[in-house]
């Protein structure tokens, strides 16, 4: 049996996770200052979604000085998610459900609580010296103390947020300095981050409210007296909040 015969969902929660995420890192500058310590230049680090691979290649790629050309603007950075691992001790509920939408011919459409899902997040810098890359550096580590709390919107069709921690796990430097005499200089810095994501599927509109509630109830041994609960009216599915329902209790 398949578990998705016309149940297609996709709520681009990950394009919503890497928009936020970039966005968090935007406005970095970086100030260039004459001998007497007074800024001459100040410029926004830009940066992008972008594996470390290709990016760099292009960064490092060696011109053909017969022609003309233009070489990337440094420092830049770019981040990437590089794993992804269920963690179960994060599940709350398996039954558990968000109601969604609203009450129609006594039902109400619902989703299941999300699967908890671990992201590392690299996040790449580049720069042509130490001095530039320590200003980002050290703009960015005060923030993660030890953690940022990222609030998403994961499903803006039904306002459902979340709040995701995101933490600073390791930060490594690379710097070529002692490279060829023809080399151009990059110093790289790779910052690592945990992000204990949520990812929702497919909404459920086969729900019914509850209406009626019977239960057992016992204060004796080998007594058991019944008791009901109904909302009045049965057939309410009006959703204004200020309704006045009332329950009627029954004892047997």
């Amino acid at each position: 049996m398949s578990l998705f015969t016309g149940n297609h969902f996709y709520w681009q929660q990950t394009k919503t996770f890497i928009t936020a995420f970039g966005s968090i890192f935007q406005d970095i500058a970086v100030e260039k200052m004459n001998a007497d310590g007074v800024t001459v230049q100040q410029y926004e680090v830009p940066i992008d979604y972008s594996p470390k691979n290709k990016w760099l290649t292009l960064v490092a790629e060696r011109p053909d000085y017969t022609t003309n050309q233009v070489q990337m603007t440094l420092p830049r950075m770019a981040f990437e998610i590089t794993d992804m691992k269920p963690n179960m001790s994060r599940k709350i509920g398996f039954n558990g459900t968000y109601a969604i939408g609203t009450l129609s011919n006594g039902s109400r459409t619902k989703i299941f609580n999300p699967a908890p899902i671990d992201l590392t997040v690299e996040l790449y810098v580049i720069a042509r010296d130490n001095e530039d890359m320590f200003q980002i550096i050290e703009q960015i580590i005060p923030f993660f103390q030890p953690m940022l709390i990222l609030n998403i919107n994961q499903l803006p069709e039904y306002n459902i947020y979340k709040d995701i921690p995101i933490s600073l796990l390791s930060i490594t430097t690379q710097d070529n300095y002692t490279g060829a005499a023809d080399e151009q200089r990059l110093v790289e810095s790779t910052l690592t981050f945990n992000v204990p994501m949520y990812y929702f599927g497919p909404i459920d509109d086969r729900g019914s409210i509850i209406k009626d509630v019977k239960v057992g109830l016992s204060t004796e041994m080998g007594k058991v007296e019944d008791y009901e609960a109904k909302v009045e009216p049965i057939t309410a599915n009006k959703t204004d909040p200020e309704n006045t329902w009332t329950i009627s209790e029954t004892w047997k």
